[in-house]
């Protein structure tokens, strides 16, 4: 597969599990349900892992260990003196990191509740702001 043809199944993958992850938000408000929260919590995480992993590649050419954030960080400092909405866009990654990622999965802590959903709905624009800086704008 070329690797520009990666990149967009990375950002397909990307949206695709964001989707499912907000679905997830929407029954686990609608039943007050922490687990299922939590489980959005984890999808969109990985939603966002992907799109980065996307925009790493398109902008490098090299594509960091699937699921294995360490690597993704790593190539995403390599960007920094490229990208010039550096700190907005890494400052997001740390947030989705830290609040999403390590509290609401790794650690099971969804308080203040309000803030991860907001957390989890902020994600999209972190997607397409990757796809932006990436090239590939998605245009549906």
């Amino acid at each position: 597969m070329l690797k520009i043809e990666r990149v967009f199944a990375h950002f397909d993958e990307a949206h695709a599990i964001y989707a499912e992850g907000l679905e997830d938000l929407d029954e686990s408000i609608k039943l007050w349900d922490r687990e299922l929260l939590r489980k959005s919590a984890a999808k969109t995480w990985g939603a966002a892992l992907r799109a980065t992993n996307a925009l790493i590649l398109a902008r490098t050419g090299v594509e960091p260990e699937p699921d294995n954030e360490n690597s993704t960080y790593h190539y995403l400092i390599r960007l920094w003196k490229e990208l010039n909405e550096w700190e907005h866009f890494t400052g997001r990654y740390s947030v989705i990191a830290g609040d999403i990622y390590e509290e609401a999965v790794c650690e099971g802590r969804v308080d203040p509740v309000y803030l991860l959903i907001h957390d989890i709905r902020e994600t999209a624009g972190y997607i397409e702001r990757a796809q932006r800086l990436a090239g590939v704008q998605d245009d549906a």
